[in-house]
Parts: structure tokens; C-alpha cells; sequence
């Protein structure tokens, strides 16, 4: 039953070395030539993305340059606008307070020619008259409206549905 003992082989060292050592060389240039290619391929990666990089910043830099005038172009537009607005409110006041001097004077006398002379004037005068009271009542109405206008940027604006049909019918009635 029991088998007692061992067999052993001896075989050169040199023998088995001798297998191996071109398999290893083998397997070392093999490595070596892929570690190389990698070293190599990391490289071109690292300096294409590099340049892409400067690119990039580059072109940012450029478009804050282009956001930055563009930005100063527009402030200095919107104040120019800001004094526009502000000379063309201070105009439309000054022009209105101004026209409405001589309206007043229109009306004034027209009104005391009405109460005054009445009953001297024709049909005629009287229908003149009227158009003349008329047209300086058109006329306030006007300026009182572009009062108002030139006060809107302080004012809120009520924005009212409107009657174009009576728009349109004024609108007929004073070009008669």
C-alpha cells in the first residue's frame, strides 16, 4: 500500500533560462515599444489639448474684450437716450406752458365777444365764434395732452380699452 520515497529530475538551470530569455526579451520589447507608444500618444493628447486650451482662453478673452465694448457702446447709447428724453420732456413742457399763454388769450376773448356781442352777431358769426372756442378748447385738449406725454416716464400709464369707432369719428369731425 504505503509507496514511500520520491522520484526527482535534475535538469540545467541553463536549459530552462535558455527557453524563457527570448520569450522574455520578447515580452520586454513588446512593453516597452506599447509603454512608448503611450508616453508618446499622452504627449501629442497633452500638447493638442494644450493649444485647444490657449485657443479657448484666447477666444474668451476676446469675447469679454467684444462683451465690454459692446457693454460701454450700450450704456453710452442708453445715456444719450437718457438726455434726449430729458431735453425732449423739458422741450414738450417748456412749448406747452408756452402755447398755452396765447390760447388763453383765444379764449378769453372769444368769450367776451360771445357774452359782449351775442345778440349783434348773425348766425354766421356766432356759428364762427363757436368753431373759434371750439378749436382753442381742440387746442388745450392737445397741449394738455402732450403734457401728460412728456410726464409719462414719471407717471404710470393706464393703458384703457378705446372706442376706435369714436376715434375715428373725431378724427373726421376736426378735419371738416
Amino acid at each position: 500500500g504505503d509507496q514511500r520515497g520520491g522520484i526527482s529530475i535534475t535538469m540545467p538551470v541553463g536549459l530552462i533560462l535558455d527557453e524563457f530569455l527570448p520569450q522574455r526579451r520578447q515580452a520586454l520589447i513588446v512593453h516597452g515599444f506599447g509603454y512608448l507608444l503611450l508616453v508618446i500618444g499622452s504627449l501629442l493628447f497633452l500638447s493638442h489639448a494644450r493649444r485647444a486650451w490657449k485657443r479657448l482662453e484666447d477666444e474668451k478673452l476676446h469675447q469679454e474684450a467684444l462683451a465690454t465694448e459692446r457693454t460701454g457702446e450700450l450704456e453710452r447709447a442708453v445715456e444719450a437716450l437718457r438726455r434726449s428724453n430729458q431735453e425732449l420732456e423739458t422741450f414738450a413742457y417748456v412749448a406747452s406752458h408756452d402755447l398755452q399763454a396765447p390760447l388763453r388769450m383765444v379764449t378769453g376773448y372769444g368769450s367776451l365777444i360771445e357774452r359782449r356781442y351775442q345778440d349783434r352777431l348773425d348766425d354766421e358769426g356766432r356759428e364762427l365764434l363757436a368753431f373759434m372756442t371750439g378749436g382753442a378748447r381742440q387746442m388745450q385738449g392737445m397741449i394738455n395732452d402732450l403734457l401728460q406725454y412728456s410726464r409719462v416716464e414719471r407717471a404710470e400709464v393706464a393703458c384703457l380699452p378705446l372706442n376706435m369707432h369714436e376715434v375715428a369719428q373725431t378724427a373726421l369731425h376736426y378735419l371738416e
